[in-house]
């Protein structure tokens, strides 16, 4: 091959001159050769550079996503409800995770990055608030300590007071009520007795006051204590009540509340927009099998903004249930996806308005098992969530909320409904995600419709709050003992957790009405003054010693 490129001897020695020729054509195309190949491993070595690159950029596209995931839930933990908020496994990993990742980021880092002049902050230490003092109300007993070397003569000069607090089991305390009796003379020589009248009891022939009475309501129903506990817990301080007793008792309190639990249902069903849900309790059915228990349901209504709430315990979840409650309502209802309620609000002209906190708890469960796509919505649903906390935070009337719903919400919506239609076109779905999709987009109108009217709310999570007191319940009662039983538990739940919503204390509370409700006649306006967003506690009158002191 090198002979017929490069001319011989004798032929250069013939014809020097096209020798020469040939000979400069011969060196130019191996020149040229030579700037080829090295032009194909230049190309080469870029092509493989440009696949490193690109194999570079999916990695940081995948670890963004994965720390965009890791606010997310960084977030959640912060600012989410606790049932949303990250486990205990699911931190640690965070932690690993992103240790591992900086660990990783600082090996690769350029060493003419690391040039940065070290800042000390120095943070000016909190002084104590001090320790609060004692509320005044509070039985004191004083110890009275005299200096071991005290001798007579010495100068008093004030004390030194130190105040701790201290526990006594529950004190059960006997109420004598003494009636004097006198006897008066007549002309006649015959006599009259003379005897104040008893006070009317709450219960009638009942050895339990009202005091106690509210004790064991407020402990059941508030502190989900159950009767059986109480029972034991008597037992130790020395007193001794049968279980039938106590039931009984708590039935002839339900009897007495009856007419102010009817008028707080009136006055929940007047609220111009309702919040609804339900739950289940089980309870004892003499019809079912034995050893079997009957999946009962309490239906709660809540008045958010007149801060009432009424539960009704019905045997079924059947759509007859909310449809007898709700025939004559007239107002908006928030509720979740229960389609009974969509047909209530078509027959009676009802706006519906659903809960957008099921459409992101479905996006959550997306989330935790690991799928990135969620991590869109969830952020988009995260900054409505946020509009509607500083709504909150700031005491926004309904017209200032409206106006910011309108400027900051409806944008975020459109973002969040463009990405769900986007998704749902998407081949690679799988049916978690065509599920949550769905589920968002065949309520999009009812989801969204919250922007319109500062009442409404964007979740249900007012009234999944105020049911969670039966969920309580449930945990330590287990069931109830009958389907009447569970009524009266709806009946004192309503009360009790009323006076939860007003920030009034039930002790008190129910203390005060059983003791006002015999003398009351059973009419609406006497009755409206003992629901509890309008009681006013009695005032407390001082005792003819106390006056003579001050």
């Amino acid at each position: 091959m090198k002979s017929e490129v490069l001319p011989s001897f004798e032929a250069f020695m013939a014809e020097p001159e096209t020798a020469f020729k040939l000979y400069l054509e011969a060196v130019k195309a191996m020149e040229s050769f030579a700037e080829m190949k090295s032009t194909f491993e230049h190309a080469a070595e870029a092509i493989k550079v440009a696949e490193n690159l690109r194999t570079e950029l999916a990695t940081e596209k995948e670890r963004n996503s994965r720390l965009q995931f890791r606010v997310l839930q960084l977030e959640r933990l912060i600012y989410g409800r606790r049932s949303e908020k990250l486990s205990p496994a699911e931190l640690n990993q965070l932690r690993l995770d992103i240790q591992a990742e900086e660990i990783a980021s600082s090996l690769i880092t350029d060493i003419t990055d690391v040039n940065y002049k070290k800042v000390t902050t120095v943070t000016k230490p909190k002084a104590h608030p001090g320790r609060n003092l004692f509320p005044a109300h509070l039985r004191r007993e004083e110890v009275v300590l005299q200096p071991f070397d005290y001798e007579e003569g010495d100068v008093y000069m004030g004390d030194e007071v130190t105040e701790t607090l201290e526990y006594t089991a529950g004190e059960i305390w006997v109420k004598r009520t003494v009636r004097q009796k006198y006897v008066k003379k007549q002309t006649d020589g015959s006599c009259t007795v003379k005897i104040a009248d008893l006070p009317v009891q709450t219960i009638d022939k009942c050895i339990a006051g009202a005091s106690l009475l509210a004790y064991i309501v407020v402990s059941k129903y508030i502190d989900s204590l159950p009767l059986y506990r109480q029972i034991e817990m008597f037992k130790r301080i020395g007193v001794d009540f049968p279980s039938s007793t106590v039931s009984n008792w708590i039935t002839k309190v339900c009897e007495l509340l009856y007419p102010l639990y009817e008028l707080l249902k009136k006055e929940v069903l007047k609220a111009e927009h309702l919040n609804v849900d339900e739950t289940t309790m089980k309870v004892i059915d003499k019809a079912a099998k034995k050893g079997e228990t009957h999946k009962g349901w309490y239906w709660v209504y809540l008045h958010h903004w007149g801060k009432l709430v009424f539960f009704d315990y019905k045997p079924t979840r059947a759509g007859e249930v909310p449809e007898s409650m709700l025939k004559d309502y007239k107002g908006s209802i928030q509720a979740d996806g229960y389609a009974v309620y969509e047909g209530i609000s078509k027959r009676n002209g009802n706006v519906l308005v659903c809960c957008m906190a099921h459409v992101r708890r479905k996006f959550e469960e997306l989330y935790k098992n690991n799928d990135p796509r969620a991590g869109v919505p969830l952020q988009l649903m995260n900054e409505l969530f946020g509009l509607e906390e500083e709504c909150r935070i700031w005491s926004l009337s309904f017209e200032q909320v409206e106006m910011v719903r309108y400027h900051c919400a409806i944008p975020i919506l459109k973002k969040l409904e463009a990405w769900l239609r986007h998704q749902k076109e998407q081949p690679d779905n799988d049916a978690p995600m065509v599920k949550a999709i769905n589920y968002a987009l065949n309520r999009w109108d009812k989801l969204t419709i919250y922007v319109e009217n500062g009442r409404y709310q964007l979740d249900n999570n007012s009234a999944e709050r105020a049911i969670r007191i039966v969920a309580i319940n449930r945990k330590n009662s287990l069931f109830s003992g009958s389907h009447e039983g569970a009524q009266r538990s709806a009946m004192l739940f309503s009360l009790t957790a009323s006076c939860k919503l007003n920030g009034v204390n039930p002790m008190a509370w129910l203390t005060d009405v059983l003791e006002r409700l015999p003398y009351l006649p059973k009419d609406d306006k006497y009755l409206e003054l003992l629901l509890p967003n309008n009681w006013q506690p009695k005032p407390v009158v001082p005792s003819l010693t106390e006056i003579l002191e001050n």
